[in-house]
């Protein structure tokens, strides 16, 4: 519960592992070529009752943007 690190390690593979799937349906859906992600993360350490419970919170976008080159974003869904 203390160990930053750890929790830190644990939300990277997590967040890797949802962003990986929605870059890998834009790019097979819509062909985008360089799909980018979003994420917002807040990590809390107890439950309802103060007892020690991580977990995490977040809101993830549901979809991608796509990055051309040429500073314009562009909003494409990849809800499947």
């Amino acid at each position: 519960a203390f160990d930053a690190e750890l929790i830190a390690v644990v939300l990277a593979e997590f967040m890797r592992a949802v962003f990986s799937s929605l870059r890998r349906r834009a790019r097979h859906v819509f062909g985008i070529v360089k799909p980018r992600c979003g994420a917002v993360t807040f990590v809390q350490r107890f439950g309802d009752a103060i007892n020690l419970n991580i977990h995490f919170h977040s809101v993830v976008l549901d979809g991608v943007y796509e990055d051309r080159g040429d500073e314009r974003i562009v909003e494409s869904s990849v809800v499947v």
